[in-house]
């Protein structure tokens, strides 16, 4: 994942260069995150507004507060991540990666953690 920042040449050089290659996030700035899709979009004949309109998808560097061990890319990390929620002391930590990392999946992740926690 990566960012393309501003040319020398300011914002309509930025625009000229890298729009309808690129999804522009609700920052304004250009990414390869779920780009895909956007070019899947671009593809099949729709704007190039509405494509960047139905993008949600944007890069963001995030902290792992476990020092690389709170994920769910395999078993091993995802046990122990539930694991972690059934201690009082650290259910907080993933509780809110889990939050901000995926802030469409809200409505799901509040169950799932008050089931897990009990």
């Amino acid at each position: 994942k990566f960012f393309l920042l501003p040319l020398d040449g300011g914002e309509a050089e930025y625009d000229a260069r890298y729009r309808g290659l690129y999804a522009k996030d609700p920052f304004g700035r250009y990414h390869n995150c779920g780009n895909s899709g956007f070019r899947q979009c671009v593809a099949n004949g729709s704007s190039v507004d509405e494509c960047e309109g139905r993008e949600t998808q944007m890069c963001e560097e995030y902290e792992n507060l476990q020092a690389g061990f709170l994920h769910f890319d395999h078993i091993g990390g995802a046990i122990l991540a539930i694991f972690q929620t059934s201690l009082p002391d650290s259910a907080y930590d993933v509780l809110h990666t889990m939050l901000d990392s995926e802030p469409a999946a809200v409505p799901i992740i509040w169950p799932l953690f008050i089931l897990v926690s009990l």
